[in-house]
């Protein structure tokens, strides 16, 4: 009686356990795969896109910051879809506000664990330091009034909703050696404009400046 030949058997195995060896590993090497911010939202971080508002005619939006992130290899992963840019919202010249990564998955933004983890990144588009844009060849100077409407707009509903104040407004500059956003952002008007519109009752608002203005998906996938 013939014995049977185990060998294709052995290395069949063998090759199901290679491959699960390296689907293992490469889930491994995804960070932020459902990530959650772990004791909710304490304030907002600000930042400018340190950009021009448009790049080879189109306009810099959360798309094309998302690509940018791509690019160093930042991603968060979830049932929604797949996200690269590290921040939560994105703010046009326009008023145009945009979503970034979801509200409840830890940024990628501040550089600082602490801030990325509980606070949430507003990036708006342009270039507002004297340094790297003196002139304004790369864009307005300051925010455009349209752009620092909604901003506060967004702050405010972000505030009501979370439970922090004016004073968890911060700069990305106050939590890390950057110029972000800017030395001509108005960092104090902004505060100013959000305390006291919080200073209302929630009932009495006047409400958003314009109706709220989308148009943007990640669309960028890996």
């Amino acid at each position: 009686m013939k014995s049977l030949n185990h060998e294709p058997l052995r290395i069949l195995i063998a090759l199901l356990l290679v491959a699960l060896m390296f689907f293992l590993v490469w889930r491994a090497s995804i960070p932020q795969i459902g990530q959650r911010q772990r004791a909710g939202v304490l304030g907002v971080v600000i930042h400018h896109s340190a950009t021009a508002p448009t790049s080879a005619g189109k306009p810099v939006d959360a798309g094309v910051l998302d690509r940018y992130h791509a690019r160093r290899g930042w991603v968060h992963v979830d049932e929604s879809g797949v996200y690269h840019i590290g921040y939560h919202y994105v703010v046009l010249q326009d008023g145009t506000v945009q979503p970034g990564r979801p509200e409840n998955a830890t940024g990628a933004h501040s550089g600082v664990t602490h801030y990325n983890r509980h606070y949430l990144g507003i990036c708006l588009v342009g270039d507002f330091d004297s340094s790297s844009n003196p002139r304004g060849r790369t864009g307005p100077l300051r925010p455009t009034s349209v752009q620092m409407e909604a901003t506060v707009d967004l702050v405010v509903g972000l505030a009501r909703r979370h439970g922090f104040g004016a004073e968890d407004i911060i700069a990305h500059r106050d939590v890390k050696s950057t110029l972000c956003p800017g030395d001509r952002f108005p960092m104090a008007e902004l505060r100013a404009a959000v305390r006291k519109r919080l200073a209302q009752p929630a009932d009495r608002e006047p409400g958003p400046s314009r109706p709220p203005r989308q148009g943007y998906a990640i669309t960028h996938r890996t």
